[in-house]
């Protein structure tokens, strides 16, 4: 729990780590990669729209994009895209696929 709250601290801010810390008993766990060198959870949690006026994005956050269920049939796999190029345009949305597949199975889970 430690990692995951200093990760939204650092992404996030103060204030959406508080709100995740007191509702943690809610995460659902929509992920787990676990590979040679790294172990990654990937948790959701289901907040009201106006959470959003909490979040205060670190200088090293790449911003938020919000995405819709019906949008998740157009993400592109990131690992297509040429590393030093990025990405075409900001109206792709780019994703590695694990984190793709956690983002569909917590669409399933609060449907």
């Amino acid at each position: 729990m430690g990692a995951l709250l200093r990760e939204v601290a650092e992404e996030l801010g103060g204030a959406t780590c508080k709100l995740i810390q007191s509702r943690r008993k809610a995460l659902e766990e929509v992920c787990h990669l676990k590979k040679k060198d790294k172990e990654v959870y990937t948790y959701a949690l289901e907040l009201d729209f106006p959470f959003i006026k909490k979040v205060q994005l670190g200088p090293s956050s790449g911003g938020l994009q919000l995405v819709s269920k019906e949008d998740v049939k157009n993400v592109r796999n990131l690992l297509v895209f040429d590393r030093d190029g990025g990405i075409e345009n900001s109206y792709i949305i780019a994703m590695f696929p694990d984190e793709l597949q956690a983002l569909k199975e917590a669409f399933a889970i609060y449907e």
